[in-house]
């Protein structure tokens, strides 16, 4: 029982670099670990080799169903395996427009998060927020009368802001389309990766009263 530990344990101010907690999440050891205890979730742990909660929450949404059945580019491959060859130089990490650099340079180029979608249409399209949060709606409700709506907007805000020509701006909403798939909500990502590395924490410094 956790009581019977000679100290308690304060799980909100334990270390949340600690490396010793890192490594078994990284070696795939998540037998009982909050989303990651899945034969997938240990798996692509290891291939992942997450070391803060900016990776751990990106691989906790990149193992969801759509991640995974989204191929792209030639030869083809799931977004899941793109987000780990450009993080460790496989393939070459290269953005389709430099504005889109810090909006999805913490994801290595691969659109991952709703939230995302929502940054690139106020950055490119001039989208204010309640503009942006309709988008965020039609990508999580799929919701394909909403989106061809949005995509009109998106088109004709990208023409007056003059960043990217109309063909830049149709293949950029292709992908947030097609993220209707498979993007998932960064607030959620976090949460689910801070109770992930919680219980981690635990296993790895308290596995008997872990299991």
């Amino acid at each position: 029982m956790v009581n019977k530990m000679k100290k308690s344990l304060d799980i909100y101010s334990i270390d949340m670099e600690c490396s010793k907690t890192w490594d078994l999440i990284s070696n795939g050891k998540t037998k009982g670990i909050f989303q990651l205890e899945s034969h997938l979730g240990r798996s692509w742990a290891k291939k992942v080799k997450p070391r803060n909660i900016e990776d751990l929450a990106a691989l906790i949404a990149l193992i969801r169903p759509g991640c995974l059945k989204a191929m792209s580019g030639d030869p083809p491959k799931s977004m899941t395996q793109r987000y780990v060859d450009r993080k460790f130089g496989v393939e070459d990490l290269e953005y389709f427009h430099p504005s889109l650099e810090p909006i999805l340079g913490n994801t290595y180029g691969v659109l991952v998060y709703q939230e995302q979608a929502m940054q690139i249409a106020q950055a490119l399209a001039g989208f204010d927020l309640q503009e942006a949060d309709v988008l965020r709606k039609a990508i999580g409700k799929k919701k394909a009368d909403i989106m061809a709506k949005v995509k009109k907007s998106f088109l004709d805000g990208a023409s007056r802001g003059d960043i990217i020509t109309k063909k830049e701006a149709e293949e950029i909403f292709s992908w947030i389309q097609e993220s209707q798939r498979y993007s998932f909500n960064k607030s959620h990502a976090v949460s689910y990766a801070k109770n992930a590395y919680w219980s981690a924490y635990c296993k790895a410094h308290h596995p008997h009263q872990f299991f």
